[in-house]
């Protein structure tokens, strides 16, 4: 029988199914527990696909493909339709600063056949900076989350197991002073910053709190004060913003008008120095707080939520 020289042989799938995931659906919630982190992916269906009666998602630490370390259970989702977009929540331990790369896998098992079976497997890296880890001596901190109760002995309760906290906590208020936990004033507060003093080192753990989720405007006295960082997150020195009440400036740009020092100055607990922001740091970081002088009179600081 003749053959037609020019025929070609090609590869049809018959799986009518497709899911897949991105990197970028993949995402991290600040904590609301000592060191859990809720990890978000979100799982896609292929506007062409059929539906999809059942699929398994699974969280691991690290990549499968090179040691298998499950997150937790299998999550199964069920009459998926073409298009949907589900959001699947998995809570991961992040206790004390732990960095981690969290790999998402559709149907690790393979169960379904797709059209497409290379884009089941997603993953995104979390650095969780949310305790403070001080050694003995001073130590500039603030709070990164809102707590339900703004005793020092419940915000720092890992510190407050090694040490009386009373008399070892300060705030500063420019033409006054210093002020003392214990003789001055008795609850801490989102927006102040504080120096401790730490008689031992010491792993401070995420207490139980709420994101501030708004952004801070922090009203700046003629002089020194000690800013906050009351968010769970890294805060970039060039996304800090001032205002006279009439135009916006960055941090740059309000130091050449002279409203305030060009660096916020940071204290190293374990260099036992001063460090400047953004000199030696680029960002302002959850658990510190921060010297600035001011000045210019009606400056406002205005720190982003993340």
């Amino acid at each position: 029988m003749w053959s037609d020289p020019a025929e070609a042989y090609v590869t049809a799938w018959t799986s009518n199914y497709d899911a897949f995931i991105n990197d970028a659906d993949i995402s991290f919630a600040p904590p609301v527990t000592k060191g859990m982190v809720d990890c978000t992916a979100v799982v896609h269906v292929d506007c062409q696909s059929d539906p999809i009666d059942e699929l398994t998602v699974q969280f691991y630490d690290g990549d499968p493909d090179i040691a298998v370390v499950p997150i937790g259970p299998p999550h199964v989702l069920t009459n998926l339709q073409p298009c949907d977009a589900v959001p699947v929540v998995q809570e991961v331990d992040f206790t004390g600063n732990v960095e981690k790369t969290v790999f998402v896998v559709l149907d690790p098992g393979g169960a379904i056949e797709e059209y497409n079976e290379e884009n089941n497997k997603a993953s995104a890296y979390y650095n969780h900076t949310t305790s403070g880890e001080w050694v003995e001596g001073w130590a500039l901190i603030s709070l990164p989350l809102i707590p339900g109760s703004f005793a020092p002995e419940d915000c720092l309760d890992d510190v407050a197991a090694i040490q009386p906290m009373i008399y070892r906590l300060m705030s500063f208020e420019q033409g006054v002073g210093y002020l003392t936990y214990g003789l001055d004033w008795t609850l801490m507060e989102m927006e102040k910053g504080y120096w401790l003093r730490l008689e031992a080192a010491v792993t401070e753990e995420m207490y139980d709190g709420t994101p501030k989720t708004d952004d801070m405007t922090l009203p700046l006295p003629v002089g020194w004060i000690l800013v906050p960082v009351p968010f769970n997150a890294d805060i970039h020195d060039a996304d800090v913003m001032f205002t006279d009440g009439v135009e916006i400036k960055s941090h740059a740009e309000a130091a050449a008008a002279g409203w305030l020092a060009a660096n916020f100055f940071g204290w190293g607990n374990a260099a036992d120095a001063y460090f400047e922001v953004p000199a030696a740091d680029m960002f302002l970081r959850p658990w510190n707080s921060y010297w600035l002088h001011t000045s210019a009179a009606g400056i406002s600081l205005i720190m982003p939520a993340p």
